[in-house]
C-alpha cells in the first residue's frame, strides 16, 4: 500500500499487488472492475486500485480510504483466484 501526497490530495494505491499476486488471470480486468465498482474505488488497465482524498479531510477518513483500498486490494484477489477454478 502506498499514499503519495500531490498538492491537496493524497492518493492511496495497491500498486497491483492483488492483480499481479493472483498472476492477471484471463478475463482479469472486468472481474476486478465489478469488485471495486462495489467497494466505490477505482481500479486502472494496469490493475492499480486507487483513491484519492483531499488533505483537509481529517485523518481518520484518509486512514479509512487506506485500509479500504488494502481491503479492495485483497476482494479483487480473492475473486480472481476463483477465475482459475
Amino acid at each position: 500500500m502506498t499514499a503519495r501526497t500531490r498538492e491537496a490530495w493524497v492518493h492511496f494505491s495497491d500498486e497491483a499487488r492483488g492483480v499481479e499476486a493472483a498472476g492477471r488471470p484471463a478475463g482479469w480486468l472486468p472481474v476486478a472492475q465489478q469488485v471495486v465498482r462495489d467497494l466505490d474505488l477505482n481500479i486502472n488497465r494496469r490493475g492499480v486500485v486507487f483513491v484519492a482524498s483531499p488533505l483537509s479531510r481529517p485523518f481518520a477518513w484518509r486512514r479509512s480510504l487506506e485500509r479500504r483500498v488494502g481491503d479492495a486490494s485483497v476482494a479483487v484477489y480473492e475473486a480472481l483466484l476463483e477465475l482459475d477454478e
